[in-house]
């Protein structure tokens, strides 16, 4: 199977998309795989053995259309994967039309659009995380579930003393990070040597970000919350190891890849999100007010060990292998 791949970007050092170069290589390296063909859009990009990676670079967008419609008239290729663009799905779709063959779309995002929903009509089928993640209903959408790097349980733990908390992501309302400062001051009564890791950025959110700072400093915890600002995807493994307890308290509804990648980095996870207790397990999830008794429970679960043998069987789960063979067998199967 030959494939041509449409992403925003083929730099590990994204803030946001260093991911997806581990996904690439992932593809490569599958047997049901001959051919790989990459369409990116970034200023710059990595060079990935066994990989045809081509910059898109014009601005305009009908120049970039005429672009991407010359390299896939000119490239050998039988499934188009659209990572995350909905629109390319659209923009390619008469190529994909011309030559007779098929096409597929990555999308694991809540919001809809009039884009995303004619990419589902055009595209053959259409791969996300978890059903919360997609958010229209199509018999041609399928969950394959998330995958993460196996080194992420591999990487050996910083030993600590369950006073260490951390979270990973966006700083956004929707990760309710000012109610997290909140529910962290309660900790911080019961266990006053607890300090806290923020490991993200706000993302062009410069009002809540100001909220942010402004509810550290009312609650008098400059001392003990440390913003440390976007980090690359292969920073963050070091970043699970050195710490004890994952605080996750995202209002998104799906299973958010982050808490696995802490399960697999050694930490004891937090959650209030339902979803985290559908698919990893009711003694990760909270559902209560984030009260006195809940940072009492969070404090006690800090000093635990995980169960022997979770990080294997996290990752033998939720592994990239796994996610990208569940990927190419749809992908070879496609009629």
């Amino acid at each position: 199977m030959r494939l041509f791949v449409i992403t925003q970007s083929v730099d590990s050092t994204h803030v946001v998309l260093g991911f997806f170069v581990e996904w690439l290589r992932a593809f490569r390296a599958h047997p049901f795989v001959s051919k790989i063909t990459v369409a990116s859009f970034d200023s710059s990009h990595e060079r990935i053995d066994g990989l045809d990676i081509h910059r898109i670079a014009v601005q305009g967008k009908l120049d970039r259309i005429r672009s991407m419609w010359k390299l896939l008239r000119s490239s050998d290729w039988d499934v188009l994967f659209v990572h995350m663009t909905p629109i390319w799905c659209i923009a390619c779709w008469p190529i994909v039309l011309l030559k007779r063959k098929k096409m597929v779309l990555w999308y694991t995002h809540g919001s809809s659009s009039v884009a995303l929903r004619m990419a589902c009509l055009l595209a053959n089928e259409v791969y996300t995380a978890t059903a919360e993640a997609f958010p229209i209903r199509s018999s041609k959408c399928f969950t394959i579930g998330h995958g993460i790097p196996e080194y992420f349980g591999l990487i050996e733990r910083k030993p600590g003393d369950g006073h260490r908390y951390l979270s990973v992501g966006r700083l956004s309302r929707r990760k309710r990070i000012v109610e997290m400062l909140a529910f962290f001051d309660r900790i911080r009564h019961v266990d006053p040597l607890a300090s806290l890791t923020l490991a993200g950025s706000s993302m062009g959110d410069a009002a809540y970000e100001t909220e942010i700072h402004e509810t550290i400093e009312r609650l008098g915890l400059e001392s003990c919350v440390h913003l440390i600002g976007a980090i690359v995807s292969d920073r963050t493994p070091e970043l699970y190891a050195a710490h004890d307890v994952f605080l996750h308290l995202s209002a998104t509804g799906s299973l958010d890849k982050v808490v696995i990648e802490a399960l697999m980095g050694g930490c004891v996870v937090f959650s209030t999100n339902p979803a985290t207790a559908e698919g990893l397990g009711l003694e990760w999830f909270w559902d209560g007010s984030l009260d006195d008794e809940a940072a009492a429970k969070i404090v006690a679960m800090a000093k635990r060990d995980l169960p022997v043998g979770l990080r294997a069987r996290i990752a033998k789960q939720y592994g990239l292998t796994a996610f990208i063979d569940r990927c190419c067998t749809m992908m070879a199967n496609l009629r």
